[in-house]
């Protein structure tokens, strides 16, 4: 299930669009499969996020925000549409590690010292 084979106000990780596609069983006359909100975006996290924790040592990665909205989400273990509950800021520091051996975000918009 391809993304591009949907109109981009179709996707539920643009801005605006993830609370009427979620709850909607077409958009703009697609049809789309039930757990398609969901899916898109959290197989890449999730595999970004196997790869991150086989590494022993701290992991830098880059991306747009509504990625790392869902990635947090992920970690966390979360739905990938739990990630509209951290709002991101532009040019900030987010951390991602572990309070006793349990996934945790150590560090939301954090200030980028200059």
């Amino acid at each position: 299930m391809p993304d591009a084979a949907w109109p981009r106000d179709c996707h539920p990780y643009w801005p605006g669009k993830a609370s009427s596609v979620s709850s909607s069983v077409h958009c703009n006359g697609h049809a789309r499969p039930a757990r398609w909100p969901d899916l898109a975006p959290r197989v890449r996290v999730d595999r970004v996020i196997e790869r991150a924790r086989r590494f022993d040592g701290n992991v830098a990665l880059v991306s747009h925000g509504h990625l790392l909205r869902v990635l947090a989400a992920r970690w966390i273990d979360l739905s990938a549409t739990g990630g509209q509950h951290f709002l991101l800021g532009t040019g900030t520091l987010c951390v991602l590690g572990y309070y006793r051996d349990e996934p945790a975000v150590k560090i939301w918009n954090g200030p980028i010292a200059t």
